[in-house]
This record gives structure tokens, sequence and C-alpha cells, in this order.
């Protein structure tokens, strides 16, 4: 029955491929505030503190990650991934100017939003070379994991709602909490079977910048947590979690620090390739 569910959403999504304009309007949830995992502040609170670094990407160094569109073979090089959840978001404008002054690509796993400024950052990330990956339309755990079709459903709204703004069609996956989560009331090998059966890979991180913790991380924190966490894999690869939301002022303050830091350490900063996943480490949790 999944299955035969995700091959029917997947003609879905040539569908909705078409109904470009309608989609805009069609893709709004009515969520209950206290269902979400993450506090949500105003945009208006977090665009001016990001004004300056969005508007003036020359005040960062000249690019310093060489190579970031070529993917490396495993143990050629050390190799990191940025990857930032939740968005897009007024955030996510620092985000990129930060990304573009240092020549570095990234991946971000997205949700639904449907507002006109949050749809021009999805073609923004596109466009500027980045990965779009998917990550539910609402991150309510209990829509999300409520069952087998319903995750179905979500998975295959996420994707033909991103596909229909930017022309791009997601096929990587980051699990809301991780493929590991605690939350979902199914085996998650269960939601795991349906994403191999769409042909669509999943990632999880083996380094994370805390922060996702109420209150905010501060900058240092984040730096910290990032950079020693990657010293603790011996210059193994690394994955990294980050999120971009409009509260996470401070996780866009500590971008450049740990570019840099990533970079003395000898890492070359990658972009997951969607075309070529065998190239990209999994990082699944057992």
């Amino acid at each position: 029955m999944f299955r035969e569910n995700i091959k029917r959403s997947m003609r879905y999504i040539g569908i909705l491929l078409i109904t470009v304009p309608i989609l805009n309007n069609v893709f709004v949830y009515d969520v209950n505030p206290s269902d979400l995992d993450c506090v949500v502040i105003s945009e208006e609170e977090s665009v001016k503190e990001n004004e300056v670094i969005a508007a003036d990407p020359n005040v960062y160094s000249d690019p310093v990650v060489p190579g970031n569109l070529e993917m490396f073979p495993a143990g050629t090089v050390k190799r990191a991934y940025l990857t930032f959840d939740d968005g897009p978001s007024v955030n996510t404008d620092a985000i990129l100017a930060i990304l573009n002054a240092y020549g570095v690509k990234a991946s971000f796993f997205v949700n639904n939003k449907t507002d006109p400024a949050n749809i021009e950052r999805y073609r923004m990330i596109a466009a500027g070379g980045h990965t779009l990956g998917l990550h539910s339309t609402s991150h309510v755990y209990s829509q999300v994991y409520k069952s087998a079709d319903a995750f179905v459903n979500d998975f295959a709204a996420n994707q033909a709602y991103v596909a229909s703004v930017t022309g791009v069609i997601p096929t990587i996956y980051r699990f809301p909490g991780g493929s590991n989560n605690s939350v979902s009331p199914l085996d998650n090998s269960i939601y795991e079977n349906i994403l191999n059966s769409a042909g669509v890979k999943y990632y999880d991180w083996n380094v994370s910048a805390g922060d996702a913790v109420r209150p905010a991380a501060t900058k240092s924190a984040i730096v910290s947590r990032v950079l020693g966490g990657c010293d603790s894999k011996g210059g193994g690869d690394v994955m990294i979690l980050m999120h971009d939301l409009p509260e996470k002022k401070t996780t866009v303050e500590a971008l450049p620090e740990i570019i840099e830091g990533l970079v003395q350490r000898g890492y070359v900063i990658l972009p997951i390739d969607p075309t070529a996943t065998s190239t990209t480490p999994t990082f699944h949790f057992e």
C-alpha cells in the first residue's frame, strides 16, 4: 500500500508543478504554536539586525575554501558539510551572504513557507548553487508521524511545494528530530523504507551546533560546539547541524568563525550532491 501511495503522490507532483500559482495558496497550514518544537518570532524583530550583513557581503574576507562544487572521494580530503534545518527565514538572507562571501556552498533542509519573502528565499538558495533538501511541511511531529500514510502525504506535499516555487525537485531528506527520534508512534524504519521506495536519501548529522536550545546559545558556545565536535572526529568527515529560524541570530553570528575554523583545520566544505549522493557520506544514526 505504501508503494502505491508513493506512486500516486509522485503523479500528483507532476500535476502540481503545472499549477504553480494555485500552490502558493494551497499549502497553508493551520498550526497551533504549542505544537511546534521551536518558537518563531516575527520577521520584523530580526530583519534589522541582519540588514548590514546581508547588504554588504564584502564585510567578510575573500573566498578561502577551494573547490566547493567538486565532490571529493572519501579519504582524499577532510570533508565538512554545513546544513541548515527549518528554513527559510529572515536569517537566510544573512546566511547566504556569508556563504557567498566565503565561496562556500551549503545544504538547506526546508519546510513549507508560503509568504512571498520566503518563496523568494527558496529561489535564492537554489540560484546560489546550494542544495535544497526536504524537512517536512510543518515540522509538527504529531502531523508528520501520525501514520505511514500521513508521512507519505507530508513528504509529497513538501517535495511538490518546493519544486513548484523553485523548479528543483529535492531528492534528499532530513527527518524532523532525526531518524532515531522517539516521537513517532511507529518504528522509524517504516519511514526510511518509504523514502527508499521513492528514491530519496536521508541524512542525519554527526556534529551539532547546539543552537536548538532555549534560551538561545551564545555565539561563542555555538562556535565551540561545532569546532570541538569536528576535533573529536579525528579528522573524519563531518555533517554539521545548524538551524535557520528567525530567532537563531547567534547562529548567523557564529557562521564566519565556523567556516574559518573548518578551513584552518584542513576541511574542504561541500554541499550534499543530490545528483551523485554516493559521493556524500550518509551519516545515519544507529
